[in-house]
């Protein structure tokens, strides 16, 4: 007598969580990006269709799956600009909030731009842009910039209109509707002396996080982390060099971590990355000098490990990268993307996979984005069926064993005795 076999057969699946998409046909670039409320996506950066002397920043925001739900462009000027925005945040009241800089006639000053759900302009504000010792044009940029709970904004960057160097870390507070509260500038009257916020974040204190790097006395950049209070001032700082010789650092990113301390990623001729305590004490830090040369942008994921975007150098060319870290920055998977490609933001998504913004070269730049699954897949529909072997289909019946050819649930009986459990999908 045969013995009646059951073989539950499991199609191997992906649920398409992933996609790519590029925007622009020429020369624009993603900076920056965040998932909405809606599910969808925005994104700013810069784009130059006519060469760099006509450059304007964009705001585009897409469905769930990347495709193009509309698109603004703001111009500071008529001609010779060059401008480009550089952090984006959807704002409490559903519009979003675009920090970055504007350059007419390379004149550079840092910008804000606050519009509605639609990407329509509500106001701008312009800070900077005259060097008061020499008179001339100002080198003032706005790098990052993020709501604070008193529903205003707070910006940081760096200037050479106001402090000390010939740049200082430039912290500026505005009301909700982008006037100046304060501001503060860091760093020091020593010759040759620069400094630079990149990332600015506030605190759970109501106070102010950043980093950036730090230039004098003819020595290396360092990575320069700064914390302040909820008026800007200041109540540590400190630097972090790498343990070679001769290589520059800076800070490119920095988050509060869920314990009350600081996760900053700097670029060290690798990545550099540095948990410290709530006093910016050093507590671990993770280098590696390879060619992942370029990272870019850091955020603490749900599981308390840390997700890293930026460009490596892989079979000759550039690309995409996206490094997953674990609590104690060790990896745990990488993935590389596109030919070309530049990482330039990356967030945690609501699916707990991540969205990825940068550029891609063919033909000239286009903006890039990526979504992926919870490790890195950009997944598509597949079906792996495990082959029949050495035995004859008799019949396929479905689970009241009634002869069937449809999809789904459906029972084959060969001719050895054994039975399989399938489940069809086309």
């Amino acid at each position: 007598m045969k013995k009646l076999l059951l073989l539950l057969i499991i199609p191997f699946l992906s649920f398409g969580q992933g996609w790519e998409q590029t925007y622009y046909p020429t020369s624009s670039y993603g900076y920056s990006v965040q998932q909405t409320t809606d599910g969808g996506y925005i994104i700013t950066g810069k784009i130059n269709p006519l060469g760099p002397a006509t450059q304007y920043v964009f705001l585009l925001k897409t469905n769930s799956q990347g495709e193009e739900e509309w698109l603004q462009d703001f111009l500071s000027v008529s001609s010779s600009t060059e401008d480009e925005g550089h952090e984006v945040q959807q704002t409490t009241d559903g519009g979003y909030i675009i920090t970055g800089t504007v350059a007419p006639f390379g004149n550079e000053q840092v910008c804000l731009i606050k519009t509605d759900e639609n990407g329509n302009e509500q106001w701008s504000q312009i800070f900077g842009g005259n060097n008061y010792i020499t008179g001339q044009s100002g080198m003032d940029r706005g790098l990052s910039g993020k709501q604070t709970t008193d529903g205003g904004y707070i910006i940081t960057g760096y200037t050479n209109s106001y402090g000390n160097g010939l740049t200082d870390v430039w912290l500026i507070k505005t009301d909700e509707n982008g006037n100046e509260e304060w501001s503060q500038t860091f760093g020091d009257s020593s010759p040759n002396h620069h400094s630079q916020g990149v990332s600015v974040q506030q605190t759970t204190d109501g106070g102010y996080i950043i980093v950036g790097k730090e230039y004098f006395n003819q020595q290396e950049w360092d990575i320069y982390l700064l914390k302040t209070n909820a008026q800007g001032e200041e109540q540590w700082s400190q630097s972090f060099g790498c343990t070679e010789s001769s290589c520059n650092e800076s800070g490119v990113s920095v988050q509060q971590t869920t314990d009350g301390g600081y996760i900053v990623l700097g670029s060290a001729g690798g990545y550099y990355l540095i948990k410290t305590d709530w006093n910016g004490n050093e507590q671990w830090s993770s280098q590696v000098s390879d060619s992942f040369s370029g990272p870019q942008d850091l955020q603490q994921t749900t599981d308390g490990g840390y997700i890293i975007t930026g460009t490596n150098y892989v079979d000759g060319g550039y690309r995409m990268y996206l490094l997953k870290l674990d609590s104690e920055g060790e990896e745990e998977w990488s993935q590389t993307f596109g030919i070309s490609s530049y990482g330039h933001s990356v967030k945690q998504t609501a699916d707990g996979g991540y969205i990825i913004c940068g550029h891609q070269y063919s033909n000239g730049y286009n903006v890039y984005l990526i979504k992926t699954d919870s490790e890195g897949n950009v997944a598509s529909t597949n079906i792996i069926e495990i082959p029949t072997i050495n035995k004859t289909l008799i019949t396929t019946v479905d689970i009241l064993g009634r002869e069937t050819t449809n999809k789904g649930l459906q029972l084959h009986i060969y001719d050895d005795g054994s039975l399989e459990k399938r489940y069809i999908i086309e």
